[in-house]
């Protein structure tokens, strides 16, 4: 019996793909009425976007720290405290290793501590905030205070 030759797929740009996904998770995170369906879509859809941009050739340390930072974010709206601790973790991890920028160190300190939050962990929560919030005036750009200050907020 003769097989015949798959159809050859057409290349995937895997930073293309990394940054639509990431782009349509923020749909996700932006509905706070979202089903439990919509959450496990959120979920998917972060997941694979951090899979296109760890197969990018061009993907950077600052890449997989902001993929590591929604995939902690994700998971903590989904309510699943572990997944969340251990994407914060590789978001902190990310942030040290590769010495980025206070801002995205600060986002380290807040997912985790978000990640603690939904723990029931207030006492961790308060510890990692204390960190995140320590990185605040090395954070000169006005638009990137603009986003982490409403987030830290939150967790307060």
């Amino acid at each position: 019996m003769a097989h015949d030759a798959a159809p050859v797929a057409a290349p995937v740009n895997e930073r293309r793909q990394g940054i639509d996904l990431f782009n349509k998770t923020w749909g996700f995170i932006d509905n706070a009425s979202r089903t439990v369906e919509e959450a496990e879509a959120m979920v998917h859809c972060a997941e694979a976007s951090f899979w296109h941009w760890s197969q990018a050739p061009e993907a950077t340390g600052q890449n997989f720290n902001i993929g590591y930072w929604q995939l902690s974010r994700v998971y903590s709206l989904a309510k699943f405290p572990e997944m969340a601790a251990y994407y914060g973790e590789r978001c902190r991890a990310t942030a040290y290793e590769h010495d980025l920028a206070p801002f995205y160190k600060a986002y380290a300190w807040e997912a985790l501590a978000r990640a603690a939050q939904v723990a029931g962990n207030e006492s961790q929560c308060a510890d990692y905030l204390k960190e995140a919030e320590a990185l605040l005036p090395a954070i000169t750009d006005a638009d990137e205070l603009g986003l982490i200050e409403p987030d830290l907020a939150q967790l307060r």
